[in-house]
């Protein structure tokens, strides 16, 4: 994979992880602190809007920062993900050149010197297709496929209930003469602070409701004027109109607006309901601050009976998210009514522009200073990039083991003709399937030999295809023949552990590199890779580390020098671990070699680790 692609799938993976990571530290701090003013909506409310559109800058200044590198706060790790792209390509190399297994190293040249790439016949090119967009398609990528899809839904749920809520109010009828007479009669008085209203009424609700965003319409019931008397309507009227007064159906559209772009998250969900609850209350304190608690909760009750009363067919308009009414959220009523009996409820319709601009500017700061906590990757390795480059699978010219052992006529006419189908003529092309179906039939022998060479065959038949779990399985049947030397049957349990990690299946991995070295009695780096990044993969961080510094241990001895990213990746293991004094050695150390800012950023953020272990421990 060329070095551009694999920094777009890094950086493009650790955006979305550091969204994911900042809108829930946000969110769920949103939602702690909100909890906090039970009794008082006016800041509950303040405190949750703010933080849904700090949601929106949150994620604009974090991807800036990301690009930029600007932020304060950089936690900086080798993603484990370039180490394993160092440990595949070694697939191809020797550590899978099985063809050492007591075979005439001129006999299985098959992948070698054929000129066969594993995508040469259609159905090869069908099967990579369908293996690239399964396993290769980067995370991201998948990830914001995902997100498209959810945005163009909820999209269209939202565009659907403003459509249903605008054709209910086209369905409506004027007010007789009586009823608009007692309506306007109602609206001004000097408490409403409203002088003009618009009201219609409409057969397809059961209880009033506000319908537009920018001019709305109230709409009540054919028989809200009969069902109520002066006060009734006086008391809901006040909750409506206290509606639009604080510009409500503006706010309320906005709200869904930025939930259909954060529908995956179920905090963000949270927030919205809880907001809406909070916007009711506060609406209920207009009424409170007019009439009793006892006689509008009364008065609740009489309109949620009438209500259940009437036709369950009948359509009902203000569960619509773009309309707002009474009953518009899913606040319990019972709960409802308890609360405007308790004796401890702030009865607060705003807060003072000062307190008002302290909470939105400290909103604001929490979602610059979360934006500005970044976990990134360092680019991957240039050993890792110039193996990764390579577009193809190569399997390398396999090795003369010395064996005198010969092949018998009939393995030796069907292997001829294996290679033939596979390397393909002048007027025919390579068929690798009729080649893998003639090997299927070689194989149906008593002949011991003759399996061990064909399963060898599979596994870089196998492995051309990037198929691994093919291969995985005829590496496994090679370890139960008996005919295997010993340093062959070691040389596959490394093999393995190598296959199992591209599987990732990180205990099996674990536990093949383990035999291979109980086995052969050493390590390398290879092995001790794979086994940090498995244990890494499994969150046992003391073991990953514990390897990680056996394999930075070896080079050593052969003077060979570490890459950055060698040190990050420690660096990185000390971070989870909490292990401040290692990782300050390591940071200076890295500074000694390297001296980039993002060092420098790191060793602040240690230091200021270690203060507050000290202040902690004191």
């Amino acid at each position: 994979m060329p070095q551009s692609m694999n920094f777009l799938i890094a950086e493009g993976n650790f955006i979305y992880l550091n969204l994911l990571l900042q809108i829930t530290f946000l969110s769920l701090t949103s939602l702690v602190l909100a909890s906090q003013f039970k009794k008082n909506a006016v800041v509950r409310y303040a405190l949750l809007y703010s933080s849904l559109l700090s949601l929106i800058l949150l994620c604009v200044s974090s991807v800036f920062i990301q690009a930029r590198g600007v932020g304060f706060l950089h936690f900086y790790i080798e993603s484990p993900t370039a180490y394993f792209e160092q440990l595949l390509p070694s697939l191809s190399g020797d550590a899978v050149n099985l063809s050492v297994l007591q075979i005439p190293g001129e006999s299985l040249s098959i992948l070698a010197d054929s000129g066969v790439h594993p995508g040469s016949s259609s159905l090869s090119s069908i099967f990579n297709v369908f293996n690239w967009i399964i396993f290769k398609l980067p995370f991201f990528m998948l990830l914001q496929i995902l997100w498209v899809s959810g945005f163009f839904i909820f999209t269209i749920g939202l565009l659907r209930s403003i459509h249903n809520a605008g054709r209910i109010a086209q369905r409506s009828i004027k007010l007789s003469a009586p009823e608009y007479q007692l309506f306007n009669s109602v609206l001004s008085q000097d408490r409403f602070g409203i002088s003009q209203l618009h009201c219609r009424k409409s057969a397809n609700i059961k209880a009033p409701v506000l319908v537009g965003i920018t001019f709305p319409v109230l709409l009540v019931p054919n028989d809200f004027f009969e069902c109520f008397d002066e006060s009734g309507i006086s008391a809901i009227l006040c909750h409506e109109v206290a509606h639009v007064m604080r510009k409500d159906p503006i706010f309320n559209f906005l709200q869904k607006l930025i939930l259909t772009v954060f529908w995956f998250h179920p905090l963000v969900h949270r927030m919205d309901r809880m907001i809406s609850r909070a916007r009711e209350e506060i609406c209920d304190n207009y009424v409170l601050a007019q009439e009793r608690a006892v006689d509008y909760g009364e008065i609740l009750l009489r309109l949620n009976l009438n209500q259940s009363s009437k036709s369950q067919d009948t359509n009902n308009a203000f569960q619509s998210d773009v309309v707002l009414g009474v009953f518009s959220s899913d606040w319990n009523l019972e709960q409802r009514i308890g609360d405007l009996l308790n004796h401890k409820r702030e009865i607060l319709m705003h807060l003072s522009q000062r307190s008002k601009t302290i909470l939105n500017v400290s909103v604001v700061a929490a979602a610059f200073t979360i934006s500005a906590c970044q976990v990134a990757a360092q680019n991957v390795t240039g050993q890792a990039l110039a193996q990764s480059d390579r577009e193809d699978v190569v399997v390398k010219q396999p090795v003369d083991s010395g064996v005198t052992q010969t092949l018998g006529p009939r393995i030796a006419e069907g292997i001829a003709e294996i290679q033939g189908l596979m390397r393909g003529g002048e007027d025919s092309e390579p068929d690798m399937e009729r080649a893998k179906g003639a090997s299927g039939r070689a194989l149906r022998t008593d002949e011991r030999f003759r399996e061990a060479a064909l399963l060898n065959f599979y596994t870089n038949y196998y492995l051309s295809l990037e198929n691994y779990i093919e291969a995985t399985n005829t590496s496994e049947q090679i370890l139960t023949l008996e005919i295997i030397r010993p340093d062959i049957h070691q040389r596959i349990l490394r093999v393995l552990g190598q296959l199992y990690a591209a599987l990732e299946n990180w205990d099996a991995s674990i536990s093949y590199y383990e035999q291979w070295q109980t086995e052969s009695d050493q390590t390398d780096h290879v092995s001790l890779q794979g086994l940090s990044y498995a244990h890494y993969q499994l969150e046992q961080f003391s073991y990953a580390l514990n390897h990680w510094l056996a394999y930075m241990d070896l080079p050593r001895e052969d003077g060979v020098e570490f890459t950055r990213e060698n040190y990050s990746y420690l660096n990185g293991l000390y971070f989870t671990l909490e292990q401040w004094d290692d990782s300050l050695e390591t940071t200076k150390e890295m500074i000694l070699l390297y001296n980039t800012p993002k060092d420098w950023e790191n060793l602040r953020a240690i230091y200021k680790k270690l203060d507050e272990q000290d202040a902690g421990a004191a």
